[in-house]
């Protein structure tokens, strides 16, 4: 598949959810590390973790760390991580999985906030409460 192809095709899939397509547009790629595991997309230089975990797909994060080996702790432009994403939507089951997958959980974004400080602005408290359990530090500033 063409470059520009590819730029537009995988964060639409992941938006979309269409696990099973992205799936077999994966496995058509020849060099993933160049492709894939390190790829950044849009001008916000998402990788496609950063769109799973803000989409809620976790059948598809789930396929990117496993199976396809994509590091968790990547950062887009502004230094956001896949835990920054799923922390400031509210999609439970993939801060969870990160978390579970050993995700560093008082990482810093530009401005210093973490994915604790962005659950709060959307005041969603059961994410807040997994990020104090899992370690998350309420007196950071």
């Amino acid at each position: 598949m063409e470059e520009g192809k590819i730029t537009n095709l995988f964060p639409r899939l992941i938006r979309e959810g269409r696990f099973t397509f992205l799936q077999e547009e994966i496995e058509k790629i020849p060099d993933l590390d160049r492709d894939v595991r390190q790829k950044h997309w849009e001008k916000s230089r998402d990788t496609l973790l950063h769109f799973a975990a803000r989409h809620g797909q976790l059948d598809i994060l789930r396929y990117l760390t496993e199976i396809v080996g994509m590091n968790i702790e990547l950062v887009n432009v502004d230094y956001k991580r896949p835990l920054h994403e799923a922390a400031s939507m509210g999609h439970r089951d993939c801060l969870l999985y990160l978390l579970e997958r050993t995700a560093v959980v008082d990482c810093l974004k530009k401005a210093d906030w973490t994915p604790l400080m962005m659950a709060c602005t959307r005041r969603n408290l059961d994410i807040i409460r997994d990020l104090i359990q899992h370690g998350a530090n309420p007196r950071l500033k």
